[in-house]
């Protein structure tokens, strides 16, 4: 188990953690990274193509006071200075294990949805 805390240029979430106050709180994501293999590898070695494939970072959230200016972002493009991710141990001292740091950032998706 981890909380997940995200932090977004311009857009404010709702988070009342000491250490992420104002940030967004993230239920869930996920992120893949593929090393796409050359057909044509020797037995020398070479088979990586040298370059990864990050896929989209899909985010899982409440909705809340962030969710509007997200679909802003997504229907008109705009860039994202900056955002970050991070990773702490549930409860207690929220221990940091993880954080990705992205520039540039286009929402290219944001799906609303409800039960």
């Amino acid at each position: 188990m981890f909380d997940a805390f995200l932090k977004i240029d311009g857009i404010p979430g709702e988070s009342t953690d000491d250490k992420h106050k104002d940030w967004i709180e993230i239920l869930s994501f996920s992120h893949g990274v593929a090393q796409p293999v050359s057909r044509t590898s020797s037995s020398a070695g070479g088979a990586g193509a040298e370059r990864c494939e990050h896929q989209d970072y899909t985010i899982v959230k409440y909705l809340d006071k962030a969710s509007p200016k997200l679909y802003e972002y997504c229907s008109t493009g705009q860039h994202i200075k900056e955002i970050t991710l991070e990773l702490c141990r549930a409860g207690g001292d929220k221990l940091k294990y993880m954080e990705v740091k992205m520039e540039e950032v286009i929402v290219s998706t944001a799906s609303p949805g409800g039960n």
